[in-house]
């Protein structure tokens, strides 16, 4: 039996996870991220200490593979998008893993100083001038934390940092190094004009390549410490939301996914990279896939952390604001509710609008509030709403890249909503599948981890081999026309109507009361 090994980097938890070959899941454990919060000039910074992150991976290597003797035939890492550390010219650590830099600290400055915009930005790397991205966290260190930049010879992630701890080697994929805003999309190479703009080092981040590719072989330092077998293959994975689409199994120009979670990424898969005005105005970013000549268009949003609004606002034990209510029962309740909320359209941008509008000052809304609403009629409104910010995500993709849907297939822990999910599918007006399993980043990286050892004989063999399993939700054709209605005739031109109206209340917000 083939075992593979996969280590998943997530924000709220790690997560080491041994897969057969055929994708059925031997055994899981989980770990607490390391996180700490200190302060620089003022400003919180939340960071993970080498030293302690460390212990924690080996930790929790040594409970996933002790049962098996550390008999493992390969490991790969999904890794987070923006947390790195600079190293010395000895490739050790100068600085702990900055994990979070608010961008109201004035990382912006950064990017300013920059001479970029927007727009000519995104027609090279397909992002935005971004303050969350590492060329703002790293000009911001360096300028207020002397011992962040003293003597840094490169900048690395924390998952290749990790590889580097497992086999000695130092090394990194496309789909991570897209965030350092220096990928040029279509030739798959940093680019050196992007890195003077941001008087960065021509030579400060890993030259990229494949994931999915061998690296290196596990220490006989690292397996006496992770109980790992020494010469275990480590294989190059990538950034955790494209090892996660790859774990859905979508690969393919078409292939559309919905990625639930904190941050619900909506996108399309295609054969090119999409590099467009009308990409880039939708608040679209481009990366490439973890799989060859493949690119991935998304819009984000943050749908998770609204549902949780919700729970807290509306539990439905039925005292309100209490936050006690059981997430099963607000569901059910709302369920009961008749679609269309009884008129009431709610629009989602409770934390800013990502895309398809980019406007951090756009606001959530309840319109068609009356006195007899009700807190269910308003918890389905919200789970309405997020559908039509879905739909307007997905119709964006598709007007920007010229590629129409032809499959739609949701992964993450919102498919365990079946409201919601119903409601998706017919606010989106078309069938759509759903994956069974919510941890498809786990499952992706181990694929790559297949790959890295010829497990696989291609991409599409570990698609076909280790894909989980999907389950069809058809849309009421009643419901879905309804919807339809909704959607053109309330909610978009909510958008409009609510823009002026939005940016005038955050300029009275500001001036305040004397």
């Amino acid at each position: 039996m083939t075992r593979l090994l996969a280590l998943d980097l997530g924000t709220t938890s790690f997560k080491a996870v041994l897969y057969d070959e055929s994708g059925r899941k031997l055994g899981e454990e989980r770990a607490q991220p390391p996180d700490r919060r200190i302060d620089i000039d003022g400003v919180p910074v939340d960071i993970w200490d080498t030293d302690v992150l460390w212990s924690t991976i080996v930790d929790l290597l040594r409970r996933a593979v002790e049962p098996f003797k550390g008999d493992v035939d390969a490991v790969a890492i999904a890794q987070l998008g923006l947390i790195g550390a600079p190293l010395d010219a000895h490739d050790e650590p100068l600085y702990p893993f900055v994990t979070w830099l608010d961008p109201a600290a004035g990382t912006s400055r950064t990017l300013a100083r920059s001479g970029l915009d927007d727009a000519s930005l995104f027609a090279v790397g397909g992002n935005r001038l971004n303050a969350i991205y590492p060329p703002a966290w790293i000009g911001w260190m360096a300028q207020h934390e002397p011992r962040f930049a003293d003597g840094m010879r490169r900048w690395v992630f924390v998952g290749d940092w990790l590889n580097y701890r497992l086999c000695g080697e130092l090394a990194t994929d496309y789909s991570i190094t897209s965030q350092t805003l220096v990928l040029d999309q279509t030739l798959l190479a940093l680019r050196d004009d992007l890195l003077r703009a941001f008087d960065l080092p021509q030579d400060l981040f890993l030259v990229p390549g494949q994931a999915g590719r061998r690296l290196g072989n596990v220490t006989a330092e690292a397996a006496r410490v992770t109980s790992l077998r020494a010469g275990v293959p480590v294989v190059v994975g990538g950034a955790d939301w494209l090892v996660g689409v790859f774990g859905g199994g979508l690969t393919e120009p078409g292939d559309v996914g919905v990625l639930t979670g904190t941050w619900e990424l909506t996108f399309t898969c295609l054969s090119e990279p999409c590099l467009t005005s009308l990409a880039c105005h939708s608040g679209a970013i481009c990366d490439p896939h973890v799989v060859p000549d493949r690119w991935v268009l998304r819009i984000e949003a943050l749908s998770g952390e609204v549902t949780e609004w919700l729970r807290r606002q509306l539990p439905a034990d039925g005292t309100l604001n209490s936050g006690s209510g059981d997430w099963s029962e607000l569901i059910s309740a709302c369920s009961d509710v008749m679609p269309g909320s009884g008129g009431l359209v709610f629009v989602p941008h409770l934390f800013g609008s990502y895309g398809p509008r980019h406007d951090a000052l756009a606001r959530g809304a309840f319109v068609g509030l009356t006195g007899e609403t009700t807190r269910t009629a308003m918890g389905r409104a919200v789970f309405e709403g997020l559908s039509f910010q879905t739909r307007a995500s997905l119709d964006a993709l598709s007007a920007a890249s010229g590629v129409a849907p032809e499959r739609v297939v949701l992964m993450g822990g919102g498919v365990k909503n079946k409201l919601w999910l119903q409601t998706r599918a017919e606010v989106l007006g078309r069938e759509i599948e759903a994956v069974e399993d919510p941890d498809v980043t786990p499952r992706g990286a181990a694929m790559l981890a297949g790959l890295g050892i010829e497990v696989f004989a291609d991409y599409h063999d570990a698609v076909a081999r280790f894909a989980p399993t999907t389950v069809t939700v058809e849309p009421d054709p009643d419901r879905a026309r309804l919807y339809e209605q909704l959607y053109h005739e309330a909610y978009v031109p909510l958008q409009d109507s609510l823009e002026a109206v939005n940016h005038r209340l955050a300029e009275i917000a500001q001036g305040g009361v004397s």
